[in-house]
């Protein structure tokens, strides 16, 4: 697998659509972003979440893309939504980040936007 770029978008917000799977898929964010929300559009399927420099602070295992999902995560339940906002360090530093996203099992789908909004 690899990193699906959300970076260098001409406007906002912008996201996009991938059929996850059971290891991190990493989602390369703009650094102009504030806001990510991750969409499940599963109605049984519950999405794990993780982030690099630019969300909440790391967790015990670091994400990469294809990598093992290992016990530190958030969740976005079935047919549901989660709006994170980016951290304001990184916002100062102009980091370029990222989110992964991975299914609890099966392949559901997920829909990752990004936004220069508050959350």
């Amino acid at each position: 697998m690899a990193a699906i770029s959300l970076s260098g978008v001409a406007s906002f917000p912008s996201g996009t659509a991938h059929t996850c799977d059971t290891v991190w898929q990493e989602f390369v964010l703009d650094p102009l972003a504030r806001t990510v929300t991750v969409e499940n559009r599963d109605a049984a399927i519950v999405l794990r979440v993780a982030w690099d420099t630019m969300g909440p602070p790391a967790s015990a295992e670091t994400p990469a893309d294809n990598g093992a999902v290992g016990t530190h995560f958030s969740q976005v339940p079935a047919s549901g939504s989660r709006v994170y906002r980016v951290r304001e360090d990184a916002v100062r530093r102009n980091d370029t980040g990222s989110i992964f996203v991975a299914g609890a099992s099966g392949a559901p789908v997920c829909y990752v936007e990004q936004a220069k909004g508050a959350a």
